[in-house]
């Protein structure tokens, strides 16, 4: 079943998702790379445009072997990809038996596997998601449950916003939210592709408040 908020969409009066904790990414992160025996290279928070944070590892058990660890902004799930997604159709799903085991327990997320975010939407249960964010399915319409969760919809990326650094090297300085990194102001109506002017993006938020419940 693919949870309410999976796709980053909400309709404007409804209640703001919850937003992942960039600390809890930061700790994780940082874990992580001990067991793997390498180090956090970069962590990037979500742009206007995506739904994740892209944690890019060097993989101490190989050399010069690079791993991407994507955080969904809204929900407690992980994907590993070869490198942050550029664009529509470039999820680079990789199985990687050492990183899975490396995962640290009892974080409180999820590591997806290939299998799951390679599942067909077609066959998926989409009854949890509400009408905005099925129109942002249905006008988008990705192939795969790991392109539901991880997108970059409805706006052509924000210029500099991969390089504002989640401070890395010091997970005990993430205290970031998810909003403070992005650019809230962009109105709801531009955009390249298809997009619904009741189902905003989570971050944008900040323009409709006087909306919320």
């Amino acid at each position: 079943m693919v949870p309410t908020g999976a796709t980053g969409f909400r309709h404007h009066k409804a209640a703001p998702l919850p937003e992942t904790d960039p600390r809890a990414i930061a700790r994780l992160s940082h874990e992580l790379a001990r067991n793997l025996g390498g180090t956090v290279e970069q962590i990037i928070p979500p742009s206007p445009t995506s739904t994740f944070y892209s944690v890019m590892l060097a993989h101490g058990h190989h050399d010069a072997r690079r791993v991407t660890v994507l955080f969904h902004r809204h929900l407690p799930l992980l994907a590993l990809v070869a490198h942050p997604p550029r664009g529509l159709d470039d999820l680079s799903i990789i199985d990687d038996p050492v990183a899975s085991a490396a995962m640290p327990d009892h974080t409180g997320f999820q590591l997806l596997t290939p299998g799951q975010l390679a599942a067909p939407v077609t066959r998926a249960d989409l009854s949890q998601l509400a009408a905005p964010e099925l129109d942002q399915i249905a006008s988008w319409k990705p192939k795969t449950i790991g392109e539901v969760l991880f997108n970059l919809w409805d706006l052509p990326p924000v210029a500099g916003t991969a390089a504002d650094d989640l401070l890395a090297s010091d997970p005990s300085q993430a205290n970031h939210t998810a909003g403070t990194a992005h650019d809230s102001t962009t109105p709801a109506g531009l955009g390249t592709g298809p997009h619904n002017d009741d189902a905003l993006p989570q971050d944008r938020r900040t323009e409709l408040r006087g909306g919320d419940p």
